[in-house]
């Protein structure tokens, strides 16, 4: 190739002035300046991929489907790996793999089938996958391979504690100058905080609605807790109790003296209780007001670390909405066919009703309630097998489904068509 290239400059049929050359360079290089840069505006949840299937025995619909599989298994492959660093990605590659595997179906949000093809006995497919990078990393942190990053609820935070003199716990929330030495509530602020939680104090964020609470002073009941949350729109409410055992219950030469600490977490519009932690902690036996301050205080950071994950773990777990998705079909000149179609679907898991909105000369528009994601419902059709036609899934995005029905010609070894 190079010899070829340095034979056609040799005859100067492609040589060209050093200052027209200079001019085509400079005008390239303002254009490419001119425009934007397609990393920084492409969304980073957005892939393409090429991928193949052999075609075995002359069914192009059976490797059609399993090119577009493996063009959306890859996509999620390569969201995992955007999200993960490369040291966790080894390490924990046997882990990953098994979370994932066979499941791309579920972190797709929709797709496209640019274009397809059959070369010698491969079929060919290059799409454009929409990837929900957040349910990646919902399930990375569900298999604990990495913290979790999705958004976490609003929280309300109540706590009770002890005095140093070892009393009942009172409701003690910090000034609006937030100056209380160290405790558990400033422990458990802090922690989640760290978690990623957006944290309401109501002594500091609303001091004027917390004083038609008459239980503010000691603690807060459940109903009160609730009713607080919702006026302040908090989405949780963590309401806990720290309890010191006074100094005349401790024998002598102790050296410490017990702690109990308890925070529950309920959501504010059902009042479920979504998780509960308990914990003992020792305070120095001391006059020491600092080293009873830090031992409330770590008491507090280390409980609400392990809440906020209980927290986090019941966040992800949604149960999938009804969605309602409108199917755009084309092919459905075959009335035989379409009608088949009609009943499969009804007959489909998650498919809760079905109507026809429209029919049109060979295209008609059918409105699904499906429970799950449209890439769900998509990739199940995908995988449905007909005697008379194959049904070819030509997009997706969350609320629509552009497909066709193919019929089957009874020469199984001439290529289809391509899509356009």
């Amino acid at each position: 190739m190079k010899d070829a290239m340095k034979k056609k400059s040799d005859t100067g049929a492609f040589q060209a002035p050093n200052v027209f050359f200079s001019l085509i360079v400079s005008a390239m290089v303002l254009l490419l300046s001119a425009l934007p840069d397609a990393r920084a505006i492409a969304p980073s949840n957005k892939f393409q991929v090429i991928r193949s299937a052999l075609v075995v025995k002359g069914d192009f619909s059976a490797a059609r489907n399993a090119a577009v599989a493996e063009s959306l298994a890859a996509a999620v492959d390569t969201a995992v790996m955007a999200l993960l660093p490369r040291d966790t990605l080894i390490k924990q590659f046997k882990t990953v793999s098994k979370a994932f595997s066979g499941k791309a179906d579920q972190f797709i949000q929709e797709y496209k089938v640019l274009t397809e093809s059959v070369v010698g006995s491969e079929y060919r497919v290059f799409i454009e996958a929409v990837v929900r990078t957040d349910k990646i990393q919902e399930h990375l942190f569900n298999a604990g391979i990495m913290e979790a990053r999705q958004k976490l609820p609003k929280v309300l935070l109540l706590i009770a504690e002890s005095p140093r003199s070892g009393s009942d716990p009172v409701f003690r929330p910090p000034d609006a100058t937030n100056t209380l030495p160290p405790s558990t509530e400033a422990g458990i602020y802090e922690a989640m905080i760290e978690k990623g939680h957006s944290i309401i104090r109501p002594a500091i964020d609303a001091p004027q609605l917390l004083k038609t609470f008459p239980a503010s002073e000691t603690a807060f009941s459940d109903t009160d807790a609730l009713e607080l949350g919702k006026r302040l729109e908090a989405e949780v409410v963590v309401l806990g109790k720290s309890l010191v055992r006074p100094k005349s219950q401790i024998p002598s030469g102790s050296g410490s003296s017990p702690g109990d600490l308890s925070i529950r977490a309920l959501k504010t519009d059902t009042g479920e209780e979504i998780a509960v932690v308990s914990q003992r902690f020792h305070i120095p036996d001391s006059d020491d007001d600092k080293a009873f301050a830090d031992a409330l205080f770590s008491a507090g950071r280390l409980g609400a670390a392990d809440l906020s994950d209980r927290i986090a773990q019941k966040w992800s777990r949604k149960t999938e909405a009804i969605a309602s998705i409108s199917l755009q079909m084309r092919g459905t000149d075959r009335l035989e066919n379409f009608v088949t179609f009609r009943r499969a679907l009804v007959e489909l898991p998650g498919v809760k009703n079905m109507r026809i909105e429209e029919i049109q000369t060979n295209e008609a528009k059918i409105r699904v309630d499906f429970q799950g994601p449209s890439s769900t419902l998509a990739n199940t059709l995908a995988r449905s097998v007909f005697e008379a036609f194959e049904v070819l899934i030509l997009e997706t995005a969350p609320d629509r489904i552009l497909l066709a029905l193919s019929h089957r010609k009874p020469d199984t070894d001439t290529a289809p068509a391509e899509t356009q």
